[in-house]
């Protein structure tokens, strides 16, 4: 009889963890890229949200959501003074907790690498927010004040963050090794003397990683 009661409170506790879990999923976007700019009045902070059923297994939004609901998801951005307070924003107008842990590349304007306080905003940020993994793929776009890579591949583009890891993995050139966030953190603290970051610019509404650039830390 105990043998049976210990069952069935198992049985119960696995229900609840794996009703929680399911709740926990549905109530978070899973961004699988990240797009960061400089701007005059601070930091613009852009997510590439997938389609939640290909990546989590999950609906985002229910199979109502109409396609301008998530095309408008997916191209929201926001503003801040630092990268923190545009983060928040961004939060503050979603109706899902942002989960980084799936973020699989970060896009960087080239002005978030052209001056030292810049920078470590940038670095520290990225590493403060342990989500972030150290695997996940750098970018350098220039998107020259118009719109960001995010926009411009949300109608071109289901799940940006993957699409841009496999543009270095299956190439022959970069030999599927292209810089990490875990790269670019070395490369700070311990005063390295330069870091080459593959660079990406569009060609018929899709990223090729064509380019690169090679930052030269300050003397």
């Amino acid at each position: 009889m105990k043998k049976w009661f210990m069952t069935v409170v198992l049985m119960a506790i696995m229900l609840c963890l794996s009703g929680c879990t399911k709740r926990e999923l549905e109530d978070r976007y899973f961004p699988l890229a990240v797009e960061v700019h400089k701007e005059e009045e601070g930091y613009r902070i852009e997510y590439a949200l997938p389609n939640m059923g290909e990546e989590t297994g999950q609906k985002k939004g229910g199979e109502e959501e109409s396609e301008q609901e998530e095309k408008d998801t997916k191209e929201e951005s926001a503003v801040g003074k630092t990268i923190e307070e545009a983060a928040k924003a961004y939060a503050a107008y979603v109706d899902k907790y942002i989960d980084s842990g799936h973020t699989k590349a970060i896009i960087l304007g080239p002005e978030m690498l052209e001056d030292a306080n810049t920078r470590k905003e940038m670095l520290t940020y990225f590493e403060s927010h342990t989500s972030f993994a150290r695997s996940i793929s750098v970018f350098v776009y220039d998107d020259e004040g118009e719109e960001s890579l995010v926009t411009k591949t949300a109608s071109s583009i289901d799940s940006l963050g993957t699409y841009l890891q496999d543009l270095i993995k299956n190439n022959p050139d970069k030999k599927g090794v292209g810089t990490t966030l875990g790269d670019l953190l070395n490369f700070w603290h311990n005063n390295e003397e330069e870091v080459t970051i593959p660079q990406v610019h569009l060609k018929k509404d899709k990223p090729v990683a064509d380019g690169e650039v090679v930052f030269i830390s300050s003397p």
